[in-house]
C-alpha cells in the first residue's frame, strides 16, 4: 500500500500532467508530440545554422558502453521522417567550472537559464535541447559503468516540466539514463515523474545516454551553443535506438 509520501507524488503528478498538457493541441485522437513545434520555418532556420561543415556525433556506437546503455529516444508516436531542427547544448559543467554533475544533484529551471546566459545562447520554441551533466563521460572514463546504470544520477527536477512547457520544446535530450534526476539507487517502482508529465502529456521527446562529450568540446572551441541537430527516422512510438547528430 503506498503511503502518504507516494499518495502526495502521484496527486503532484496528475496536477502537473493536467497543466502542461498538450492533448487535443494537434490532433484530437493521437498522443500530443511537441515535434509538431518544429515547424517548416524553424527547420529551415536551422539549416542555416552550419558554418564549419563539421558532423558530430551524439549518439553512443555499438561496443562503447554495455547493454543496456544505448543512445535512444522515447517518443510518443513513430516519426517516419526522422527528427531535425535547432539543436541547443547546455553544458552544465563547463557553465558552472565543474568536471561534472553529483549523482543524484537536481538540475532547477534557474541553472537552465542561468547555464544559456554563461554559454551565450537562447532557447527557442521548436529547439531540440541536449543538456549535458558529464555522468556519461565519468562512467566511460572511470571503466565502471555500475553507478551510472543502478546509481542515483543528476538531471532536471519535476520543477522543469512548466519550463519546457513554456518554452516550447520538441526535445530535450542528456547524458544519463532518465534525463530526470533520480536520488536513490535504481528508478523507483513506478513511472518517472517528470517523464509521465513532459512526455507522457507535454509530449517532448525525451533522449537517453546521449554522447555529448564530443558536441561539447565543439561546441567550446567555436563559441557556438547552436546548431542544425538530425536523428534518423523513429519507426515506433517508445523507445527507438539512434545515433544523432550535430551539424557544426
Amino acid at each position: 500500500m503506498a503511503g502518504p509520501e507516494s499518495a502526495t507524488a502521484a496527486a503532484l503528478t496528475e496536477a502537473l500532467a493536467e497543466r502542461y498538457s498538450n492533448r487535443g493541441r494537434w490532433d484530437e485522437e493521437e498522443p500530443p508530440c511537441a515535434l509538431s513545434l518544429v515547424t517548416r520555418s524553424r527547420l529551415l532556420d536551422a539549416c542555416a545554422l552550419p558554418r564549419r561543415g563539421e558532423l558530430v556525433a551524439c549518439g553512443l556506437a555499438r561496443g562503447e558502453a554495455p547493454d543496456p546503455v544505448r543512445t535512444r529516444i522515447l517518443t510518443p508516436r513513430a516519426a517516419p521522417a526522422g527528427v531535425a531542427g535547432r539543436g541547443v547544448l547546455l553544458d552544465l559543467p563547463r557553465a558552472e567550472r565543474r568536471p561534472r554533475l553529483e549523482p543524484g544533484e537536481a538540475i532547477t529551471p534557474d541553472r537552465l537559464d542561468a547555464c544559456a546566459e554563461s554559454l551565450g545562447v537562447t532557447v527557442e520554441a521548436g529547439d531540440l535541447l541536449l543538456v549535458r551533466t558529464g555522468a556519461l563521460c565519468a562512467a566511460r572514463s572511470s571503466g565502471d559503468w555500475e553507478p551510472y546504470r543502478h546509481g542515483p544520477t543528476p538531471g532536471l527536477a519535476l520543477a522543469c516540466a512548466g519550463w519546457l512547457y513554456r518554452r516550447e520544446l520538441g526535445l530535450v535530450a542528456s547524458d544519463t539514463r532518465a534525463v530526470e534526476v533520480v536520488d536513490e539507487a535504481g528508478e523507483g517502482d513506478g513511472p518517472l515523474p517528470l517523464r509521465t508529465v513532459s512526455l507522457g502529456d507535454t509530449g517532448v521527446l525525451f533522449g537517453l545516454d546521449f554522447d555529448l562529450g564530443p558536441l561539447a568540446r565543439a561546441c567550446a572551441d567555436d563559441g557556438n551553443y547552436a546548431f542544425l541537430w538530425v536523428a534518423p527516422p523513429l519507426p515506433l512510438a517508445g523507445a527507438n535506438p539512434a545515433q544523432p547528430v550535430a551539424v557544426k
